[in-house]
């Protein structure tokens, strides 16, 4: 046998002495229920683990965890919470031991363990996540990673401490439903919304599910996020908002009945500028929408979205281009309710024909365009 064989077996039967002795030592803890000795014992346990790696490889290491588990059970809070924070730091820390510690309902002990044991396994996580308190789920929204099957608990037993610290987790990962339901939160939490926004990892529908239902608050508050992303804020607010009036449209008894009647008056040729100008004296809304859609061959959405943004030189280019007067043109923008009409009345005159059929090409272009990217 070679010296460095030797060498190892007499490296081997130390170790085995060693931890031997250290189980005895549990043992003896144990039976003493002297809260110095167990803490003692506890922190020798922690420091044998920290030093020998190839420890959690050995059978040793099944009755280290039997025998701490046991230990667990008996040992005062204290004890069990100074043990915790030192075993959460513990490369391969005995699995048992974790889940124990994990699962105690004092959030002292449970803490460290379930923000910092990075083998802690994902079925105790849950386990945890679903049984215990806003403070062990609050420990576990700060964990470096967090998987889906975790992070759907947090979202849906957490307070509102909880599922901002886990929304303003970059190591966090969501499932599409979690995102749904963290979104319908931050409808009126200016903090969980802007967290959200400043995620990197949601999609476009995400973001736009965001903003859908946001409350002036939280879309003031999402302005001041983050500069960087402004123009992408602005698209989405945009596009949330055309979503939200195609919704209300599309379900809306009185635009459909508004609808038939206009798009029966332009089949048979009747849809001139006196009666849309009588839609609009008479405050008929979808009337007049519809029929100054009709009139300029644009879509609905982009004409609806003009006269609800009340967007002044976009209906006038709309008006314009349909070779409406301004008696007319003036009629939608009292409609409309924007105050003194007249000052738009130089603007109107000025405006060329030629130009407006210009801006109205551009934007069925830009309509194409947005469609075919979508």
């Amino acid at each position: 046998m070679s010296r460095e064989t030797r060498a190892g077996s007499g490296r081997d039967v130390q170790q085995f002495f060693a931890t031997a002795t250290m189980i005895d030592e549990l043992e003896a803890a144990i039976a003493s229920k002297d809260l110095r000795r167990q803490s003692q014992a506890m922190r020798r346990v922690t420091d044998l683990f920290v030093e020998n790696d190839w420890l959690s490889k050995t059978e040793q290491a099944a009755l280290f965890d039997d025998v701490m588990t046991r230990l667990l059970a008996v040992i005062d809070e204290r004890v069990r919470g100074e043990f915790g924070a030192h075993l959460a730091h513990v490369p391969h820390a005995p699995a048992r031991t974790l889940r124990q510690l994990a699962l105690d309902n004092a959030i002292e002990v449970a803490g460290p363990v379930l923000e910092q044991a990075d083998n802690l396994a994902e079925a105790t996580l849950v386990e945890t996540a679903q049984s215990r308190s806003q403070g062990h789920l609050l420990a576990i929204s700060r964990r470096k990673h967090i998987s889906i099957a975790v992070t759907d608990v947090l979202v849906d037993r957490g307070n509102d401490e909880v599922v901002r610290s886990t929304a303003g987790n970059a190591g966090a990962q969501f499932s599409d439903s979690g995102v749904a339901h963290l979104s319908a939160r931050a409808a009126n939490d200016p903090e969980l919304a802007s967290r959200l926004w400043s995620r990197a990892d949601l999609s476009h529908e995400q973001l736009l599910r965001l903003v859908e239902g946001a409350s002036r608050e939280v879309i003031d508050r999402l302005v001041e996020t983050d500069a960087s992303r402004a123009a992408l804020f602005r698209d989405v607010v945009a596009e949330a908002a055309k979503r939200v009036r195609d919704a209300v449209r599309q379900n809306s008894g009185q635009y459909a009945a508004a609808f038939a009647v206009v798009e029966e008056l332009h089949r048979a040729g009747k849809l001139d500028e006196p009666r849309l100008r009588g839609f609009a004296e008479e405050k008929l809304f979808d009337h007049a929408l519809v029929a100054l859609a009709l009139k300029c061959d644009l879509p609905i959405a982009t004409v609806e979205q003009a006269l609800a943004s009340k967007r002044v030189d976009q209906i006038l280019v709309c008006a314009k281009a349909a070779e409406l007067s301004w008696e007319t043109a003036r009629a939608i923008l009292v409609m409309l309710q924007l105050g003194d009409i007249n000052v738009h009345r130089d603007v109107f005159a000025r405006l060329q024909p030629k130009t407006a059929k210009t801006a109205l090409q551009y934007y069925r272009l830009r309509n194409r365009a947005s469609q075919s990217t979508n």
